[in-house]
């Protein structure tokens, strides 16, 4: 079909600059959503679901919304969280959820098999969600009932990003 098409590259992060921490779950499990483009992320589907997991779990998940910051401040705020949702209307990362799982969180974004298979790997470390309320607070609720595997799930981030996204890496493509 497309002989002559280039393949992906992947975007490129240098992961020193990114300080890497253990993803710990202390008291409730903190959810946050950078805000820049309203309708561009989905954040409509991601406000109606924090709206839903904080009524039902009130005492178990710690849900923000914050944008629109210089890159430093977004970037610590984004620290604080346990799980960072990104972008409910794309097939594959953006750098956003690089930066994120870089920092050991667990990313919510597009993880489509064909992005999956555009970058060269058969799993991604990102959960994969689609731009509805439904898919946002099933992933949530999947990792309220496993917050012990949260740190693992971070790491395993890291190495992903490191493996796939590493700015030397990519520079050698």
């Amino acid at each position: 079909c497309c002989k002559k098409r280039l393949r992906t590259i992947p975007l490129p992060i240098n992961t020193n600059k990114v300080k890497y921490q253990e993803n710990r779950v202390r008291g409730k499990l903190s959810v946050f959503h950078g805000l820049n483009r309203f309708g561009f992320k989905g954040t409509r589907h991601v406000e109606e679901a924090f709206r839903i997991l904080n009524k039902k779990y009130p005492n178990d998940v710690e849900c923000l919304i914050d944008g629109k910051l210089p890159l430093v401040d977004y970037l610590s705020v984004m620290s604080s969280a346990n799980v960072v949702i990104d972008q409910t209307n794309s097939y594959s990362l953006g750098m956003n959820g690089l930066f994120a799982l870089a920092m050991g969180k667990v990313v919510l974004e597009g993880a489509e098999p064909e992005s999956m298979k555009s970058l060269g790997v058969t799993e991604s470390p990102v959960k994969n969600i689609t731009p509805s309320v439904e898919s946002i607070v099933e992933k949530v609720e999947e990792l309220l009932q496993m917050t012990s595997d949260i740190p693992s799930l971070g790491y395993e981030g890291r190495q992903f990003v490191e493996k796939v996204h590493g700015h030397k890496r990519v520079a050698q493509l």
